[in-house]
């Protein structure tokens, strides 16, 4: 037990590292370990004799006096810290460390520690060896290492056991002649003996059916070890999954794990698993949103491609295009959206069929208000299958967990918990002090005893600048949250990448603190440093030039850039949003700001969270109110501080004294409430409804509901649409309703009125769809993807007699812009869009308005470019795609796929330009081969439209998409020699570096 004196001096420890961290100039504080640093050394390392006795197992207490055994010593080898103390060899001090981090269950922590030293820092054969164990490096051969090297390569465990015999005997030998090696030889023992039972090799073969063929794992886990960086073990939170017989039991399982604990690696082995037994069969890998999506087909792809799995990403909507499903029944993993998946499988309904293994990543969509229903409806119809499918559940936040795990056919061995975190996290709430400055009080959740203060973080020295104009020193006023937020964050960059949380967009969010930290850089302070002195400005030059042609040179965005900050947020583009993260994930650039889309499942390596505000403004009906975002929502962002395998320790900092309750609750897992998701909400509300009124549910009654009634409504004919076949029997459709009912997690949940409430629901709906199936419509439904209701609006006024439908050769042609801009007016959920979007913006905008706005961006024009068109601000017109266009966009797709598939049934087809319409209006084309040049070559819009220019200028003929990729390569100096004083500097280098690869 570590007595309170020595817990002291290392919380003092700990807030002078971070005092130095933060590079603060204020040396007042007296830390007295400082003063008696030996003793402090000493004092730790024998501590760790006393620990570390091979006869005793550590149980997790004993685990957290060891981490801070490592936390006292780490500021003897750190380079920021080590040069204040003497007598202490750093770079075998840091041996020890490391060790300590790796017997305390942080191996990551270890191994980046580890890798701050070289081989050669190191005298004797036990240091090599350690060395080589803490920072996995397979390459340093010595007496120890080849018995490692031997056991890794081939997993005979002979090996390890005559290596912890050897380091037995050398631990007893070295006591009488060599004192320091006795201490590195009895932490490799320790090392040695834990490795033993928790390695690679013993965490999948112990755990793996007793008759598995072992030849293929051998296979994956020498790739394993050998990629960099190369993986040895797991984490404790993987661990538990593999011990409660996820590789050797076929049931369904629900992780519920941090953020970074490593849950896609243990989906990389179900992967590999599932494709060795089945390889017949296929995959499906659910995630919410696109960036996640783009980011598995980065990381996760090329691995299991390597195994021999072929993959397919999914990117698009509700609607797909025939790129998604080319080639997709020859592929073992698709990843998609749980829109485009529904959507693929309308176009290829066997596809279901052969999938007999779902893994749902981020697991939590199915409480989101407004995707939720139809996540719940498409696992329910997966679960209805007649070949069982087995699910892997995924979420790090779900709180009822549980009963999703119940839903899903698992019991209490498949449910899989875990609150390890491979990385440190603590928090620091900004307090005021009587010097009218501010301290940081650190709250270390994972080790309470570790709470110290960071006194004087930010104080009126931070603030001063010299006033051009009378030659005086001046100091800022710092009154607002704005202020010090921005004046931390811009301290935090010493430590690493800084992210600025804050829940809107307008001047109380993003574009208030980014104007907030312009400010600060005009006044040039003295004593802060800049947010360019932490990026690669150079690179962040040429993304401001690609920002300025896509929105113009005065954009928040621009300018922001070009001084070393980034902001993200939903509305803006989705390649814009790609192009931010890969900044940060480079190291481009070290701060952003940004609301909840960071939070949505993807990997960046934040070290410094600030969370700006935790409220939102709310309109109650009367007048608009502070609330607090959803807990879990907060508690998904604070899980993106600490990367793990990139930083040591995250740290979020909450400047708002009004957030600190619900932060802390939030860490502490209080007052997270239960939800059963949206499906279940709104049939208790109906239930409620009409058992109070005492009436009838029809319907009519359903049919007459407000606007977000009606999109649940539409939710639930969707899917039972789409677990219907082609050809069904009308008798038949009650039946397979009523099963797809008892499926849904709505049905676990409510009580026994609601339910019945459910069944009327569905089944008023299956009435309503029994009138399709009588007739023909049925399938066109089916086949189009669409809704009852909209298929029911759109037939009224389709006229499919027009020949314009097959005479259309341009898609920017004037009569089939009005002709489609109508129809998709004639919907009544765009026009209620409209009227919202124009009270939202103090806009008037009009349906002429559109139809010019959609005619300039077919044409090329960017988002800088129509809004000085349309007298509008670059954010609005943001805003307009983000929402109306979004909707006219899949309003008309679905238009154009009930038009072609009536027409199909009359052996007549659309022209090319309105198949392909929806692709020229998502992408802003107006021309094939930009199309082709989109798909084959580069996503990236300024160059797709320029080379078609030269295309046009050149006369390019092609008739396939390989002809056109040779073209370019025939023609790169001509193009490159046009283009590079004709586009961005970032456009012109990707150009370059493409047309590189082709060759």
């Amino acid at each position: 037990m570590l007595d309170e004196e020595l817990i002291s001096w290392i919380a003092d420890s700990e807030s002078w590292h971070t005092h130095i961290n933060f590079e603060l100039k204020d040396q007042s504080f007296n830390y007295n370990f400082l003063d008696r640093s030996d003793d402090f050394y000493i004092s730790l390392v024998s501590k760790l004799f006393d620990v570390l006795d091979e006869n005793i197992s550590l149980d997790i207490n004993d685990k957290k006096e060891i981490f801070l055994l490592g936390k006292g010593l780490e500021i003897y080898s750190l380079e920021n810290t080590r040069d204040a103390f003497k007598g202490v060899d750093y770079s075998t001090n840091m041996l020890l460390v490391a060790s300590l981090y790796y017997i305390s269950g942080y191996p990551t922590t270890s191994f980046i520690l580890m890798r701050l030293f070289e081989v050669k820092q190191f005298k004797t054969e036990i240091q090599k060896f350690l060395y080589c164990f803490l920072s996995r490096n397979m390459y340093i051969e010595n007496t120890y290492t080849s018995y490692l090297y031997e056991y890794l390569n081939t997993g005979n465990q002979t090996r390890l056991i005559e290596l912890i015999n050897v380091f037995r005997k050398m631990k007893e030998l070295s006591m009488q002649s060599d004192p320091e090696d006795y201490v590195y030889f009895k932490i490799s023992l320790y090392l040695i003996r834990e490795f033993k039972c928790n390695n690679i090799w013993t965490d999948i073969k112990q755990n793996l059916k007793p008759d598995e063929d072992l030849d293929p794992w051998n296979n994956y886990i020498s790739r394993k070890l050998f990629q960099n960086p190369s993986i040895w073990s797991f984490f404790h939170s993987q661990r538990e999954a593999l011990s409660k017989g996820i590789l050797s039991n076929e049931q369904s399982y629900t992780l519920k794990m941090p953020t970074s604990a490593g849950k896609t690696a243990i989906c990389e082995i179900i992967i590999y698993q599932h494709f060795l037994k089945q390889q017949d069969k296929k995959m499906l890998f659910l995630v919410p949103f696109r960036a996640l999506a783009f980011e598995l087909k980065k990381n996760l792809v090329p691995k299991i491609k390597n195994l021999g799995i072929i993959s397919k990403v999914l990117y698009g909507g509700s609607h797909s295009i025939a790129s998604d499903y080319e080639s997709i029944e020859d592929v073992n993993l698709i990843i998609a959206t749980p829109e485009s998946f529904l959507s693929i499988s309308s176009l290829l309904p066997d596809i279901e069929n052969m999938i007999n293994l779902v893994i749902c990543d981020e697991g939590h969509l199915l409480i989101d208000n407004q995707r939720g229903i139809k996540y719940e409806l498409l696992l329910s119809k997966m679960k209805n299958k007649k070949d069982p499918v087995r699910f892997i559940y995924l979420s790090a936040i779900l709180p009822n967990i549980d009963n999703v795990n119940q839903w899903l056919g698992g019991d209490q061995n498949t449910l899989v918990t875990s609150n390890y975190k491979p990385t440190e996290v603590d928090i620091g709430f900004l307090t005021p002090n009587q010097f009218n400055n501010f301290n940081l009080e650190i709250k270390t959740f994972n080790n309470k005893i570790l709470n110290y203060q960071v006194g004087n973080l930010l104080t009126k020295n931070d603030f001063i600048f010299l006033n051009n104009s009378t030659g005086r020193l001046n100091t800022y006023k710092f009154n607002s949250i704005k202020s010090r937020t921005i004046a931390i964050a811009v301290k935090s960059l010493n430590m690493g990448p800084v992210a600025i949380f804050t829940p809107t967009k307008g001047s109380n969010g993003i574009e208030g603190l980014a104007i907030e930290l312009e400010k600060q850089l005009r006044h040039n302070f003295i004593n802060l440093p800049k947010p360019s002195k932490y990026a690669r400005m150079e690179k962040m030059h040429n993304l401001s030039t690609f920002f300025e042609v896509i929105f113009g040179s005065e954009y928040l965005l621009t300018r922001s850039t070009s001084i070393g900050m980034v902001y993200h947020h939903g509305d803006l583009p989705q390649n814009v949003r790609e192009l931010i993260e890969e900044a940060i994930r480079n190291k481009d650039v070290s701060m952003m700001i940004c609301t909840s889309t960071i939070s949505e499942g993807v990997n960046l390596p934040i070290k410094t969270l600030l969370i700006h505000t935790t409220r939102i403004k709310s309109f109650n009906g009367k007048y608009y109110q502070d609330i607090n975002i959803p807990k879990r929502n907060l508690k998904n962002l604070i899980g993106r501080a600490g990367r793990a395998g990139i930083t040591i320790k995250g740290l979020i900092i909450v400047p708002n004294h009004k957030d600190f309750d619900i932060v802390e609750e939030t860490m502490l897992n209080k007052g997270i409430d239960d939800t059963d998701g949206p499906l279940s909400e709104i049939i208790r509300a109906i239930a409620r409804t009409i058992y109070t009124k005492q009436i009838k549910l029809t319907n009519t009654l359903l049919e007459n509901q407000n606007e977000n009634i009606l999109k649940i409504i539409d939710d639930i004919d969707s899917s039972i649409i789409s677990i219907l076949a082609e050809e069904i029997k009308e008798d038949e459709l009650e039946d397979i309703i009523n099963e797809l009912i008892k499926q849904t997690y709505a049905y676990l949940r409510l009580n026994s009125n609601e339910k019945e409430i459910l069944k009327t629901v569905f089944n008023e709906r299956g009435k309503k769809i029994k009138n399709y199936v009588k007739s023909n419509d049925y399938i066109i439904l089916k086949k189009s993807n669409v809704n009852v209701r909209f298929y029911e609006q759109v037939r009224n006024y389709l006229d499919l007699d027009n020949d314009i439908w097959f005479t259309t050769d341009t898609p920017v042609m004037r009569e089939w812009i009005e002709l489609i801009t109508q129809m998709v007016f004639n919907i009544p959920q765009i026009n209620i869009e409209l009227v919202l979007f124009n009270d939202r913006n103090n806009c008037n905008l009009t349906r002429e308005d559109f139809m010019k706005i959609i005619d300039l961006w077919l044409k090329g024009y960017w988002y800088g470019e129509i809004s000085l068109e349309m007298n509008l601000s670059v954010d609005k017109v943001l805003r307009l795609f983000n929402t109306v266009l979004n909707s006219f966009q899949n309003i008309s797709t679905g238009i154009i796929k009930i038009a072609e598939n009536l027409l199909v049934e009359n052996d007549k087809a659309l022209s090319e330009s309105i198949l392909s319409w929806p692709r020229f209006l998502s992408h802003g084309y107006s021309e094939k081969i930009q199309l082709d040049l989109h798909s084959s070559f580069t996503n990236n819009r300024e160059i797709v439209i320029f080379i078609s220019k030269v295309a046009n200028q050149f006369h390019f003929y092609y008739e396939n998409k390989n002809q056109l990729i040779n073209l370019l390569i025939e023609r790169r100096e001509i193009i490159l020699e046009l283009s590079i004083n004709n586009m961005s500097k970032y456009s012109y280098n990707e150009l370059v570096s493409v047309l590189e690869i082709l060759e």
